[in-house]
Parts: structure tokens; sequence; C-alpha cells
């Protein structure tokens, strides 16, 4: 039986077939505070309650009160937004990329910031990749892993590019850069781990 504290080698070894229930943006249930504007990154990211479905999907349901086991990142135009990953809140799921930058930062102190980074298309496209560099560099941020996602949507009937990252007792994450087609099941996948 697949379960979210072994998601990564799940999703790798086939068990997890696909991604179901994913919360909508919210503004009422997400945590949102402008982290600095002129380095555009602001915290987007609301608790959840993920759970593998009997069909062998990832849920991520918004929490009830404090029944919760992770956060769900979400896309901001604009905006690298960012979710915190630390050891009460160990997954980080985060959905429509498509051609966004996915980022890990060792915060320090146990504490991990997980970014969805807008890339707009044109001669800018990574403008935005320099900023959150920019301002990990000045704050202490040490980059753990980046992952892109531009040009997957449309390859193997992929219609969204998902990625998730859980935190192993503070010595390992693995994430998981999941192609889904347009039934939420997963068509082509990447997984990484990094030692802490």
């Amino acid at each position: 039986m697949p379960s979210i504290d072994t998601i990564v080698q799940d999703i790798n070894s086939g068990t997890i077939v696909g991604v179901g229930a994913k919360p909508p943006p919210n503004i009422a249930n997400s945590t949102t505070s402008v982290i600095s504007a002129p380095h555009k990154i602001k915290y987007f990211s609301e608790l959840m309650k993920a759970t593998i479905s009997p069909t062998n999907r990832l849920a991520c349901d918004p929490a009830q009160g404090l029944d919760f086991n992770g956060n769900y990142l979400h896309y901001a135009d604009g905006f690298s937004t960012i979710a915190n990953m630390d050891v009460n809140r160990r997954l980080v799921v985060s959905g429509n990329f498509s051609g966004c930058m996915y980022k890990i930062f060792d915060a320090g102190q146990g504490a991990f910031k997980c970014a969805h980074i807008a890339r707009p298309g044109g001669a800018n496209s990574d403008s935005l990749v320099q900023l959150i560099d920019i301002y990990a560099g000045q704050y202490g941020w040490t980059p753990i892993r980046s992952i892109p996602t531009v040009g997957l949507i449309g390859t193997n009937g992929c219609k969204e590019v998902i990625v998730l990252s859980r935190l192993i007792t503070n010595k390992r994450i693995e994430t998981a850069r999941l192609q889904v087609n347009n039934q939420g099941l997963i068509v082509a996948k990447d997984v990484w781990a990094d030692d802490l």
C-alpha cells in the first residue's frame, strides 16, 4: 500500500499512478504575505492533508483545523511563491507548472523554502529566477535543487506538471516532477534525492 511517508519511492515504482484533488488558490485559506517586493517573492501556500486514494492517486485536500501533513504551494503570475517545509510540514506539492522553475532552499535551522518561480515568455524569462537567487544569497538560503518544467506540456499527452518534495528526518529531501494527462494519470516522471 503506498504511503505519504514513501511517496516519492511509490511514485518512482509506479505504485502511485496519478494525482486527484488539489486545492484551488483561496486567499482566505492561504498564507499570503510579501517577503520582498523588489525581488517579487511572496508566501502563497496553504496547509493541506495529503492522502493516497484507494485508486492510488495523490489527493491534496485543504487542511481541517490542525489535521495537516504538508503545504500546497500556489502559483502567482509575476512572482516567486514560497511554501515552508519543516518537521511539521514534511510535504510540499505544487501544480500548474508550464515552464516555471521549482527550487528548494535550505534556510537554516531545519527550515526549507520551496519556490514556484514564474517564467514569463520572452527575453526576460529568467528574471524572477535571478531575483530569487539574489535574495537567497543575501539572506543565507543555500540552494539545494532547481527543477525546470519548460517544454513538458504537450509531450506524451502531458497537460500539467506537478512537483512535490518530501523531507525525511531533516537528512534527505526527495523530489518528484510529474507529467500528468487530462485524466490526472502520470505519463512521465523524474525523481531526485538530496542528502542534507
